[in-house]
């Protein structure tokens, strides 16, 4: 008994990558941005993520929404308000950062980067 192909089946597995078609509530572009990213800052203030390599900022503060405990161990490991950091480098997938915090190099993740407030110079 002969049979014929069988047609193609259809999966979830065969969708299209995200990229070929609009992501829906993404204000209508086409590519997500990554987790965590947020883009470049467009002014002169922004979060030590938003930094990009070579970058020098000044400490502004903490972010309201921060976690109490999270706002408690930055400050312990030396990002107070006033203090200049320079960003230096990110993993290959971004996460962690790296930065130069007066003379001594810092690791941290990108969301507890993201609680720190900065003013690019």
């Amino acid at each position: 008994m002969i049979t014929a192909p069988s047609a193609r089946r259809t999966t979830a597995f065969m969708i299209p990558p995200f990229r070929d078609r609009p992501v829906p509530g993404n204000g209508g572009r086409r590519f997500r941005r990554r987790r965590g990213h947020g883009g470049p800052p467009t002014e002169r203030n922004g979060t030590l993520a938003q930094m990009r390599p070579g970058q020098t900022a000044r400490i502004v503060g903490l972010s309201g929404h921060s976690n109490p405990g999270l706002a408690s161990r930055i400050l312990e490991i030396g990002l107070v308000p006033g203090t200049v950091v320079r960003y230096l480098r990110a993993a290959p997938l971004g996460d962690p950062i790296e930065v130069d915090v007066e003379g001594f190099l810092l690791s941290l993740r990108r969301n507890e980067a993201e609680v720190v407030l900065v003013e690019i110079d």
